[in-house]
């Protein structure tokens, strides 16, 4: 029993620490799973979703992102599956961040109109420096720039 507050403060303390910058589009509803893995499958039927956003036109390839995505949900399993690949651009390409993430729901019933959905999201991460596209103080020339 005296494990439990020091777990609560361990858990509290880490959330403090974590920080997240999430790619958010402008029809949000449009890619479920970004918003929350449990509401992948929520159509009987298959679904597939692409999407573009960039986010300063007025520079050139300053932030740009795609997203492809498909989920579907199973009768017989009373479960949906999703599978979604994500890439950012940043900087006209000097930092990439690429994404691919599996998404699993159950749907478990109480009673006929009381249930639960739970989501499960795993994938994979990468990000990519291009070190060549750097500017640095030291290369700069105090007279001239």
């Amino acid at each position: 029993m005296q494990k439990t507050p020091f777990l609560a403060l361990v858990f509290l303390f880490t959330t403090f620490l974590c920080r997240s910058q999430d790619l958010i589009f402008s029809q949000f509803h449009a890619v479920p799973a970004q918003i929350n893995p449990a509401l992948v499958g929520t159509t009987f039927a298959p679904k597939f979703v692409s999407g573009y956003r960039n986010r300063a036109p007025q520079w050139p390839n300053a932030y740009v992102s795609y997203v492809a995505m498909y989920d579907q949900y199973i009768d017989r399993y009373n479960s949906g599956i999703g599978v979604s690949v994500m890439h950012d651009r940043h900087g006209a390409g000097i930092f990439q961040v690429n994404n691919i993430h599996a998404q699993y729901v159950y749907n478990g019933r109480f009673a006929e109109n009381t249930g639960i959905r739970i989501g499960v999201e795993a994938g994979l991460r990468q990000e990519v420096l291009d070190y060549d596209q750097l500017l640095f103080y030291d290369q700069l020339n105090p007279e001239t720039g």
